[in-house]
């Protein structure tokens, strides 16, 4: 049996088929590589946790890929008032939420990703997987 731990090693490189879809559209290439960058870190990271460089380029790459996409999608909305209604609009931002929360409020509270028990594997990788997601819907909207 796979270790709860290895779950989000293999959840990370859901990240790659956003970088997938973003490398063919070119004049998104800097939120291509750092999807790319994303994945590989959080792969390796989630592999060998006990590394702290991976965990710091990690962090860095996940930051980037929040403001590339955010960017994106406040281009997306600014473009026509209601383009907030569109149902990519709508999944992002439930997805966007819902990761907030899972990890903002669940590092506060000691709960989901940082619950000290096997159920936190489980949330991190609902976290990688709307993540992706939401990123999916903005590159719909690119």
């Amino acid at each position: 049996m796979i270790p709860y731990s290895w779950l989000n090693v293999f959840s990370s490189t859901f990240f790659f088929t956003n970088a997938y879809r973003l490398s063919h559209k070119p004049e998104h290439a800097s939120y291509c590589y750092t999807f790319t960058l994303l994945a590989c870190s959080s792969s390796l990271h989630h592999a060998m946790p006990e590394i702290a460089l991976l965990n710091y380029i990690d962090k860095i790459a996940a930051y980037g890929v929040v403001y590339y996409g955010g960017e994106a999608f406040y281009k997306y909305l600014t473009t026509d008032s209601r383009n907030i209604y569109s149902l990519p609009s709508i999944i992002n931002i439930v997805a966007f939420g819902t990761v907030i929360w899972l990890y903002v409020y669940g590092y506060f509270a000691g709960k989901y990703s940082f619950d000290t028990n096997g159920w936190a594997n489980i949330y991190h990788v609902g976290m990688h997987g709307l993540s992706s997601l939401g990123h999916h819907c903005i590159i719909c909207l690119l």
